[in-house]
């Protein structure tokens, strides 16, 4: 299902120009473990070195990570913001309102494009405020425009409609 929604993303887009990607800002967020992988780790040893303290790997009971979430677009590289804890609805929508948003009205064209993943937090009914766009969703992303996502948010800074 995605990669079909993906080639017909693909196929859609394939007229635009530098400068309509130019207009999109994307985002994410990124989890970076200070001390090791949350992953399985491999570790080569010749035969018959296997208890061999050179081939060993020290464990981490409890690594310490960070979250952070930021976003970029064509030309720049946005703010980072950490996340403390998890991650739910209203601190996203604090991060997009303090973060973002002052950041894409400062750089970005006059219309741009939000791009992020599906997340559910990022479609929240308490983020969006009004029901997303008509064919707005993307394979791997929701695509709002600055009107859809600025509903109730004047322009000038942040102020509530």
């Amino acid at each position: 299902m995605n990669r079909r929604a993906r080639l017909k993303f693909a196929k859609e887009h394939l007229a635009w120009t530098s400068a309509n990607w130019a207009k999109v800002l994307w985002s994410d967020e990124s989890k970076f473990n200070l001390f090791s992988s949350d992953g399985i780790r491999y570790v080569r040893r010749p035969p018959g070195k296997r208890y061999d303290v050179r081939y060993q790997m020290p464990t981490v009971k409890h690594s310490k990570s960070v979250m952070v979430w930021g976003c970029f677009s064509r030309d720049m590289i946005g703010p980072i913001a950490r996340v403390e804890g998890l991650m739910n609805a209203p601190m996203y929508r604090d991060i997009l309102e303090n973060t973002m948003l002052p950041h894409a009205i400062e750089k970005m064209p006059a219309e741009w494009i939000f791009q992020q993943d599906n997340d559910p937090k990022n479609a929240s009914n308490l983020l969006m405020g009004t029901k997303p766009m008509p064919g707005s969703q993307l394979p791997d992303g929701l695509k709002i425009t600055m009107s859809t996502f600025c509903h109730g948010i004047s322009e000038s800074g942040l102020e509530s409609n």
